[in-house]
């Protein structure tokens, strides 16, 4: 069992530090409206997998993949959220981009209109939940560090505890990381490129996911 939850931890932290929309999104907030912003993110998506982690021990989530009509609801819904941070953020920059004089005056009202720790939250939440990569990580993945052999709901809460000591520093790190970025960028243009970077992400990853289902 041991062997299992070392096994686990460094899959999940491969998980954790591969580029998904969780990364991208904590990275966006972080960017945008600093390291708070990303770190309520960060809180959500954590929450989603504390859930999902529930729901394998119930055998809910398998229910999920067992109806073709639901996971393709599911799919196309991650893909119109992602879709949707994507035009905000080019929303922005082209109000950014109506002239550098306007920019310290829009910068604030940008900041507070989605400021709230408690929508950065939700976009965590939202974003997480609706990710196939995430969903097929608890279908597919999380079954091959079980032993028969033992308790199943107490292996499953041991791995969600490990999950959230692996996954939760990594997405904070990113967040930090950002959003000292974002404090040491002064160059406008470099910043602006940085935003747009991360829309583009957000609709490879929308496009990707509706051109996998269609095509399945």
């Amino acid at each position: 069992m041991i062997d299992n939850l070392a096994a686990f931890a460094i899959a999940e932290f491969i998980f954790s530090v591969s580029p998904g929309p969780a990364v991208f999104l904590v990275m966006s907030l972080a960017l945008n409206r600093g390291f708070a912003a990303g770190a309520a993110a960060a809180v959500g998506v954590v929450g989603v997998n504390i859930l999902f982690f529930g729901l394998s021990a119930l055998g809910i989530a398998a229910a999920v993949v067992a109806s073709p009509t639901l996971f393709t609801v599911i799919k196309y819904v991650g893909a119109a959220y992602l879709t949707y941070l994507a035009i905000q953020i080019f929303k922005d920059l082209r109000a950014c981009n109506s002239g550098d004089s306007d920019f310290e005056k829009q910068t604030p009202t940008r900041t507070a209109r989605a400021s709230s720790l408690f929508g950065n939250l939700t976009s965590g939440i939202a974003i997480q939940s609706t990710s196939i990569k995430n969903i097929m990580i608890f279908l597919a993945i999380i079954p091959q560090f079980v032993d028969p052999a033992y308790d199943i709901e107490t292996q499953l809460l041991i791995l969600c505890i490990l999950s959230v000591l692996v996954e939760l520093p990594v997405l904070l790190s990113y967040s930090l990381f950002s959003a000292k970025l974002a404090q040491r960028v002064n160059n406008l243009t470099l910043q602006r490129s940085l935003d747009a970077a991360c829309g583009a992400v957000f609709l490879v990853i929308a496009g990707g996911i509706v051109f996998n289902t269609f095509h399945t």
